[in-house]
């Protein structure tokens, strides 16, 4: 596990190459106003807008089952990794100490919730975890950690190739990391969590899973501010995953006074108005400020989505082989 600097970047040094050109601010968005051009920061603080690239990402969908904000540990924010390091260093030394055979199995069995790229990667990391370092400074404890992968649906990394999936399976197999398929969380508590099982024959079966760490990764929510500036506009009252765009990934709304400005959306992706020349700008009458997107700047996006699934296959491989 890495330490918390080997993860982060230094903004300031980074921008400070600009000369100027860019302020960075470190605050809290509590509100978009989407008519005014204003994003509201920390308390009472604004700033206004002229253009505007919603890039927050989104947060854990815990889905309403109890327990799960209370309990597990989450994997978005630096802050999180933090956490689950700690969370595992503990309940390897209290392990360490313990006597009582059950509280052994349950403090060195780390649960991950969630059969999709993160989970997988979270499973895989545990794994690699205790087989190195575990072993060099616990060697009684390492042979009897326990990884376990719960997923809902009835195979992992369900949006991937069929090939990925089973060659994803049997390495986790060989790895002896438990997946739990079809098994849906009901509620967790600060020791188990209760789970309904989908049998062969389409039956429901209750199942207890007690664990020492439990990791949830079983999807994302839109957060708050942005489901806000979503309430602000018509166009995007049918949408429940997020802010609805176009091709050029412009947020969809109606233009009204002349003043209102649209919002950019761009995810993950890093395409920003400079990589297209002035005269362009000019010619495509981008005095809207969301028409910075342009087909000729969609293959550049189609490359960076492809670069990125690679990305991840090229990571994720390497991982199970170990």
């Amino acid at each position: 596990m890495l330490e918390g600097r080997s993860l982060t970047e230094p903004i300031r040094r980074i921008l400070s190459k600009e000369h100027g050109s860019v302020k960075f601010c470190k605050a809290s968005v509590s509100k978009i106003d989407y008519a005014n051009r204003v994003v509201h920061i920390n308390s009472n603080d604004k700033v206004s807008f002229d253009l505007l690239v919603v890039g927050i990402g989104a947060e854990n969908a815990t889905f309403g089952i109890p327990g799960v904000k209370e309990h597990a540990c989450f994997l978005k924010e630096l802050e999180d990794a933090r956490e689950i390091r700690q969370r595992v260093i503990n309940c390897i030394e209290q392990a360490s100490q313990e006597q009582n055979d059950t509280e052994l199995e349950r403090k060195l069995h780390m649960v991950v919730v969630g059969g999709g790229p993160t989970g997988i990667e979270t499973a895989a990391e545990m794994r690699d975890f205790f087989r190195n370092d575990v072993q060099r400074l616990f060697p009684k404890l390492s042979d009897k950690v326990k990884v376990t992968l719960v997923e809902a649906l009835p195979s992992v990394l369900q949006m991937f190739p069929k090939g990925l999936i089973e060659y994803t399976e049997s390495k986790f197999l060989a790895e002896q990391i438990d997946i739990l398929k079809n098994t849906k969380v009901k509620r967790a508590t600060e020791t188990h969590i209760e789970a309904e099982v989908t049998q062969p024959d389409g039956s429901i079966k209750t199942e207890m899973v007690p664990y020492g760490v439990l990791v949830w990764a079983a999807g994302n929510a839109v957060r708050p501010v942005v489901r806000d500036l979503m309430d602000q506009l018509p166009e995007q009252a049918s949408s429940r995953r997020g802010l609805l765009v176009d091709e050029y990934l412009r947020v969809k709304v109606q233009l009204g006074k002349s003043h209102i400005k649209k919002a950019l959306t761009l995810h993950n992706f890093s395409i920003t108005p400079m990589q297209m020349p002035e005269k362009t700008w000019q010619d495509r009458n981008f005095h809207h400020p969301l028409n910075i997107l342009t087909k000729d700047l969609l293959p550049t996006l189609a490359m960076v989505v492809r670069s990125q699934i690679y990305q991840f296959s090229a990571r994720i491989c390497p991982l199970l082989e170990h």
